[in-house]
């Protein structure tokens, strides 16, 4: 129950007012006013009139459109600012994962190929060695290959070439002293190409007349021996090939030998270096042991 109280007036008594039914009535006032406003004030011809708002159709002002326009193109700088803040954004993330999988990825294959390339590099340095120590046990071998191929090489150039043999005959005789008599020994099928070879010969030595070929098929072709009654000179292939091969084998024998005085000698110095020159009193010790 409320009271109702009126200046001038005694106090009246109101019963059974409700506060909804005050609050109803005051709204239906209200929107009737409203309502008969905005009718009298659209009829004027007052068409930018902005319903529960104002009227800006003054000048410097804003009409209803320019409102809604200039709302809508804010609305869509906004839109637009807040899509490129993203796209920024986004690349930079984009950008930073990259270069971070980047480093990670690269860590990680370092990581696992590391024990590879370690275990390829063991097998590798021992492949070296196992290699370098077949080439030290197959010289020789190598040595009798290369000979036996010379050999091989020879037989077919004296074939397409049998005047081969005059050299190795200029060669011989060119060596000897005394050159009054000789017996020159060749290969059977390399006689008549001696006997074409006579007339060179004579040149070289005292008498023609003293000089005798003899041919002998267990001779090499492009070889020959020359006879004297001082001495002979080998001038056979197998012989001249035998003589290569023997210095290439020594050539080898002196190259271990030096690898051999020099691991010794490595030892030596690093055993000698190794030697305190103080006993454990730190008495100095002269060069025979005794303490000084």
């Amino acid at each position: 129950m409320y009271k109702i109280i009126r200046k001038g007036s005694s106090i009246t008594t109101i019963d059974e007012f409700k506060l909804a039914e005050l609050a109803g009535d005051a709204i239906k006032t209200k929107k009737e006013q409203d309502s008969s406003f905005k009718a009298s004030y659209v009829s004027e011809g007052n068409q930018n009139f902005i319903p529960g708002g104002f009227d800006f159709d003054y000048e410097g002002g804003l009409s209803k459109d320019e409102i809604l326009n200039h709302s809508m193109k804010q609305a869509e700088e906004i839109i637009q600012k807040a899509k490129e803040d993203a796209e920024t954004i986004r690349s930079e993330a984009k950008k930073e994962g990259y270069a971070e999988g980047k480093k990670l990825g690269y860590e990680d294959g370092k990581n696992e190929t590391l024990p590879v390339m370690e275990t390829f590099t063991k097998l590798l340095d021992e492949l070296k060695s196992v290699r370098q120590g077949f080439y030290e046990g197959a010289e020789e071998e190598m040595i009798d290959l290369v000979i036996n191929v010379a050999k091989t090489v020879i037989g077919e150039a004296v074939k397409d070439d049998p005047s081969l043999v005059r050299h190795a005959i200029r060669k011989a005789v060119g060596q000897l002293q005394n050159k009054e008599e000789m017996n020159i020994i060749v290969n059977s099928k390399d006689l008549a190409e001696t006997e074409k070879f006579r007339p060179e010969l004579a040149k070289m030595v005292e008498s023609i007349d003293k000089i005798t070929f003899r041919g002998d098929p267990n001779f090499a072709r492009g070889g020959c021996m020359v006879e004297t009654n001082i001495g002979s000179i080998d001038a056979r292939v197998v012989t001249q090939l035998e003589a290569i091969r023997e210095s290439f084998v020594n050539a080898i024998e002196e190259k271990k030998a030096k690898e051999r005085a020099g691991e010794t000698s490595a030892e030596s110095t690093h055993g000698d270096a190794a030697e305190p020159l103080q006993d454990a009193t730190g008495k100095i010790k002269d060069e025979t042991g005794d303490e000084g």
